[in-house]
């Protein structure tokens, strides 16, 4: 089996019509008695079912998505996960908990047509399972610190009154 699931909570594993496939290939993964306690409604639910799912979750875990950003606008606790972006550039942690392992390539999300890993996601491989549960853990026990990332700069006029904010390095 994939994971042992040590969080005794229900699983609702969710995505695409595009990503129901290899949704589908990680449920198979789970343990037949783990298998119990998730629910695979990839690719079966419309936008807005998606959105209730995601706001009477107890929490959630993602990477870079438009799904985070709507865990992010529920106020759903969330361990999101980065790579082929920053978190400085699209999290807003008020709700949770983000891993980040920066490898030289990264971010290419928006730097590269075809990244140097050829979608492999090394950054991505570089985050361990283990510091995700216990994101998990701290989530689901409420001990986390609620912070924004710093951000770059903000640009001012000569008066001091903001012009707009910078969000990418």
């Amino acid at each position: 089996s994939l994971v042992n699931l040590p969080i005794d909570c229900p699983i609702v594993l969710i995505g695409s019509k595009s990503e129901a496939t290899y949704t589908s290939a990680l449920f198979d993964l789970i343990s037949e008695q783990a298998q119990g306690k998730v629910l695979n409604v990839s690719g079966k639910t419309s936008l807005r079912e998606l959105i209730n799912i995601i706001a009477h979750s107890k929490m959630m875990i993602s990477n870079d998505t438009g799904p985070m950003h709507i865990a992010f606008a529920t106020h759903t606790p969330t361990v999101a996960l980065f790579g082929p972006s920053k978190p400085e550039q699209f999290a807003w942690f008020l709700n949770g908990i983000y891993h980040y392992k920066q490898i030289y390539c990264s971010p290419c999300v928006h730097e590269f047509q075809i990244p140097p890993c050829k979608g492999n996601n090394q950054c991505m491989k570089q985050i361990p399972v283990s510091e995700v549960l216990q994101s998990v853990q701290n989530v689901l026990d409420n001990k986390f610190e609620k912070v924004l990332p710093i951000l770059p700069a903000i640009l001012d006029d000569l008066e001091g009154n903001p012009l707009g904010l910078i969000s990418r390095p």
